[in-house]
């Protein structure tokens, strides 16, 4: 230990002594290893890390539309109420959410935001209690446009509104609207795709408003953009799960033969699926490739450093 003092306070004096040197030698160092700690981060957040802020993701899983040729279809919001009411001995919750850009006006200033439009269970489903405030709840899942309400994420509160703590009951104008802000969700939560950050989250009920181009979605099986998010029920597997959507595939091409022939429901791990199961193989060979790559310039720079080290 004495020795390792020794050489640890004779390295710092020569440090000190080559001032230019050793800022080339801590620079060369400090670009390897930040690309390689990035890239390993944004690795991680897609393809191994747990959703932030979500209670026991293991227990999620995603549902698809299966089509010929086609394995991760989209659903409509018709089918994600219908898959929700008969499925209820496999999942102790089924929620569906999609992407949509909303003009939000705070203090007179219009910004363009992404948010989330969400059913009313999405927070239950997730595990996730805001942290102001209040979820949606269950009747907000009825009654187009009758839900003016909204949950904004931490980095809107703080951004928009300065992080006001009375900010709930507040009214904020959407598209035009006013929306009664009614929840604040917690820091850590991101939304059901970590590496893509979602502003706030409105009610299913208000797609009409949020998203005018998609009126009449509400009703119109053919119309499919929604993604489906479940949550097993203690004891149920992902199989488990498959072969109970079977059965009610069937239930529902013998009263909707036109919507649901030739379709069955794809079930995804949470924990596999990554930013969408389709693209998987794709993540999983690009990441080994930039993660090669920047070990390899990680490498250049040591080598680098080893000859700063030989000339001086």
């Amino acid at each position: 230990m004495n020795h390792l003092k020794k050489d640890l306070v004779y390295a710092l004096r020569q440090l000190r002594r080559r001032k230019l040197w050793s800022a080339m030698v801590i620079a060369t160092l400090a670009l390897g290893i930040g690309l390689n700690a990035a890239v390993f981060s944004a690795v991680e957040a897609m393809l191994l890390r747990p959703l932030p802020g979500v209670s026991n993701s293991d227990d999620l899983v995603q549902l698809y539309r299966i089509f010929p040729g086609e394995k991760f279809g989209s659903l409509s919001v018709p089918d994600t109420f219908d898959l929700r009411d008969r499925t209820n001995d496999v999942f102790d919750g089924l929620a569906a959410w999609t992407f949509s850009s909303v003009s939000l006006t705070s203090n007179g200033e219009p910004r363009v935001i992404l948010g989330h439009m969400v059913s009313a269970n999405y927070f239950d489903v997730l595990g996730v209690r805001p942290a102001l405030g209040r979820g949606f709840l269950p009747e907000e899942d009825q009654g187009p446009l009758a839900h003016p309400v909204v949950v904004l994420s931490d980095g809107t509160w703080k951004q928009l509104f300065g992080g006001d703590p009375g900010i709930i009951g507040r009214q904020v104008v959407m598209n035009g609207r006013s929306m009664e802000i009614i929840g604040v969700a917690p820091p850590e939560f991101r939304g059901a795709i970590p590496i893509i950050r979602a502003a706030l989250w409105a009610p299913l009920m208000q797609l009409d408003q949020i998203r005018p181009a998609s009126a009449g979605a509400l009703q119109e099986r053919g119309n499919r953009f929604m993604n489906g998010l479940a949550r097993l029920s203690p004891g149920v597997t992902p199989e488990q799960a498959r072969q109970r959507l079977k059965v009610v595939m069937t239930d529902l091409r013998q009263v909707y033969p036109d919507a649901y022939e030739g379709t069955e429901i794809n079930v995804v791990p949470q924990t596999e699926a990554g930013i969408h199961p389709s693209l998987r193989g794709a993540q999983v060979a690009l990441s080994g490739v930039v993660m090669a790559v920047v070990s390899i310039l990680l490498l250049i720079a040591c080598v680098n450093v080893a000859n700063l080290f030989l000339a001086r």
